[in-house]
């Protein structure tokens, strides 16, 4: 189950940190893009907080190697992994780290699959997010660009992870290659969002046929999924 942990700051937080990838513990942390030069759109120009996973130190070199889907799988020199942390607000200077034992992580695809096909069933969506933002993001202010921003990296990291179980349970390309297509449709969209933030420069009609794209996109792999599995 998870366990996660509060700090000041990170100088108080690094110790515990430290400790935990020394036992080969996978951590996630929290941090502000503006401070992690390999978020290119943000760094330096957005303040918008950001997971990644921590998987290992180098004492020598001062860096953490971070895991993150959207940027980097590499080692990040910690003066930066800092600053990024010690920006956030209070509540999200936290430390978060899966505790599993060896018979929660034994694998039974059989289960797994049963488990899926029941939420596949009961599963539903009525695309509101993608209605709503093509309606009015227009008048946006920043913090609801900062909304929109997030709710496509959401979706983007959401259809990534979601690839990867596919291929767990079962070989589907055609599902799979449509989820990837979905992953770097709302990664994309979301990147125009955040350059609009910088730059007050945008393609609107542009930027809302990529977002019906996405939409319809969607709609086409639910149903595909549903055929498949349901």
């Amino acid at each position: 189950m998870p366990v996660r942990t509060s700090f000041p700051d990170f100088s108080q937080a690094s110790d515990c940190l430290k400790d935990l990838l020394a036992r080969h513990k996978l951590v996630f942390v929290w941090g502000d893009e503006y401070y992690l030069p390999y978020r290119k759109e943000a760094f330096h120009a957005i303040h918008s907080t950001h997971s990644l996973v921590v998987t290992g130190y180098d004492g020598e070199n001062k860096a953490y190697y971070v895991e993150d889907w959207d940027g980097l799988y590499g080692y990040l020199p910690a003066a930066h992994l800092e600053a990024a942390f010690d920006s956030l607000s209070g509540q999200m200077r936290t430390l978060l780290v899966l505790e599993l034992n060896d018979e929660e992580m034994r694998e039974n695809k059989e289960e797994d699959l049963a488990l899926f096909r029941q939420w596949l069933q009961a599963f539903e969506d009525d695309y509101i997010f993608y209605d709503r933002v093509l309606l009015d993001m227009r008048d946006y202010e920043e913090n609801r660009l900062i909304s929109m921003d997030h709710g496509l990296r959401l979706i983007a990291a959401s259809r990534h992870v979601f690839s990867k179980f596919l291929h767990y349970i079962e070989d589907a390309p055609e599902e799979v290659g449509l989820l990837i297509r979905n992953h770097q449709l709302a990664n994309h969209i979301a990147t125009i969002v955040r350059r609009y933030m910088i730059a007050k420069q945008i393609d609107w009609d542009g930027a809302a046929c990529k977002i019906q794209q996405l939409r319809e996109q969607e709609d086409d792999f639910m149903r595909k999924l549903k055929n498949r599995y349901g």
